[in-house]
């Protein structure tokens, strides 16, 4: 901006007023507009201020003043200007000779939030002396407006880091954190972040706007407004999948930021790639055993009942070929499983199932007999089942079951269930008077061993009395 000065005597002749009417009369010389750097709202304008003395005195203490719009924000100067209440005052210039002039330049800002299309920011400088100035109209020029056009421009810049000492183990749950920066220079509006995941990595949650919106695809946002130097950080988990067997190579993964505003270096839009923390180990399952009676009715010596042994994976992997054993006390025998369970020796064995996943229990049922001959109260018949797999176990002591006994805790009294057959002894019937014999059979069918004080009673009709017996 260039201000025309005229500086006129405090006092003088004819000859002195012909100079300042001559003066007065020139027309106003063309405002000089100098700006660098300006692309976009938040840039920096850099203004220069001429003041130039039309005559025909000396101006002394010449000073310009330039009343900034809202929008745009004094920042320094290298001329020693300085601003209050957005007024920027330059100088004064101690003496300014006719046919001189004096620049000064100072650099201001133009609001990061800026949205209209520039008529807004004209301005203009004017300016003084201690001289008279006989033509004071041409000390402030016609407003001038920085050159636009003024699209917003933000720089994005996005990191992305997995957050947790590691290593992550299959079917573990661990967070991503993505970190936007707006480097400038205008304020960056609607900024999401998209992530795609690869294969082997799942969303579960965020506490953050973030959700899946297509396929693989974690999105977050938007923030409305991101202002330059701030920034905003989104976390949200993804869970490793349980059956990954791989090393963590193929896990490299991205996140891009994005906003409505033109971004000058993509480039820094998308994030390094990251692997999960700590990288990735194997395969982890906390497999663990319960053993238990499938009822609590007592039973008695000789008869059968079932156990129910139940494997459980608390994860965070998958067990692979899950196979329990238990080893059957004295008293009890195998006899029998609807789930396909056998015995050797007395040790039974279940499985190997294939895939034990988290959170999925899998049940045998065995059918065993309590010895017939068995005489005890059932204390003495305790035994444990044991899991394994061939995945590694990070807690191998809870894969044996907790002892389980009998149902009900005791023993039944011997239960013997008995049968009698009578039949006559003969073919020729017999006449009055004549002896004959009964044969009568008592069977023990069980369950248990014996039969203790077994009685037999035979009422005999009318007609028949008792002779002998053997034995």
């Amino acid at each position: 901006m260039t201000a025309l000065l005229c500086a006129a005597p405090l006092s003088g002749g004819s000859a002195s007023a012909a100079a300042a009417a001559a003066t007065a009369a020139r027309p106003p010389e063309p405002v000089e507009v100098t700006v660098r750097h300006v692309r976009a709202p938040g840039d920096l304008i850099t203004y220069t201020l001429t003041a130039t003395n039309r005559g025909p005195s000396v101006a002394r203490n010449v000073t310009a003043t330039d009343r900034l719009p809202e929008g745009i924000t004094f920042v320094d100067s290298s001329d020693g200007c300085t601003e209050t209440d957005r007024t920027v005052t330059c100088g004064p210039e101690p003496q300014l000779n006719v046919g001189q002039s004096k620049s000064w330049t100072f650099h201001a800002r133009l609001s990061a939030a800026y949205e209209g299309d520039g008529s807004d920011l004209g301005n203009s400088a004017t300016g003084s002396s201690d001289a008279t100035d006989p033509a004071p109209d041409n000390n402030t020029p016609p407003p001038v407006l920085p050159p636009g056009p003024f699209t917003p421009v933000s720089d994005l810049a996005t990191v992305k880091t997995p957050l947790g000492a590691g290593p992550t183990v299959p079917g573990q749950e661990f967070e991503y954190e993505i970190r936007t920066t707006n480097k400038g220079p205008s304020d960056a509006r609607n900024v999401t972040v998209t992530d795609t995941l690869p294969d082997g990595l799942s969303y579960v949650g965020s506490a953050d706007p973030c959700q899946v919106t297509t396929g693989r695809t974690v999105s977050c946002g938007p923030r409305a407004r991101l202002t330059p130097g701030d920034f905003v950080v989104w976390t949200f988990r993804v869970r490793l999948d349980p059956a990954y067997a791989g090393d963590g190579g193929d896990l490299r993964n991205t996140a891009t930021s994005a906003s409505a505003s033109r971004d000058p270096e993509p480039a820094d839009n998308t994030s390094r790639p990251v692997l999960p923390p700590g990288g990735v180990t194997a395969a982890q399952a906390d497999v663990w055993m319960a053993k238990r009676p499938a009822t609590t009715t007592p039973i008695a010596p000789g008869q059968t009942f079932d156990y129910v042994l139940t494997a459980t994976n608390d994860g965070p992997s998958r067990a692979v070929d899950t196979t329990v054993t238990d080893t059957l006390p004295a008293p009890l025998t195998f006899v029998s499983s609807t789930d396909g369970c056998s015995a050797d020796r007395g040790t039974v064995t279940c499985g190997p199932l294939p895939v034990l996943d988290q959170g999925s229990p899998k049940s045998w049922r065995i059918t065993v007999r309590l010895d017939s001959g068995y005489t005890g109260n059932g204390s003495d018949i305790r035994n444990t089942a044991t899991a394994t797999s061939k995945t590694k176990d990070p807690r191998p002591e809870n894969n044996t079951s907790s002892p389980a006994g009998l149902p009900g805790s005791k023993v039944n009294k011997p239960t013997a269930d008995l049968a009698v057959t009578k039949e006559a002894v003969g073919s020729k019937p017999p006449r009055p008077g004549e002896t004959f014999d009964y044969r009568i059979r008592v069977t023990n069918h069980g369950p248990s061993a014996d039969a203790f004080n077994v009685k037999l009673t035979d009422d005999l009709p009318e007609g028949l009395s008792y002779v002998s017996s053997s034995p």
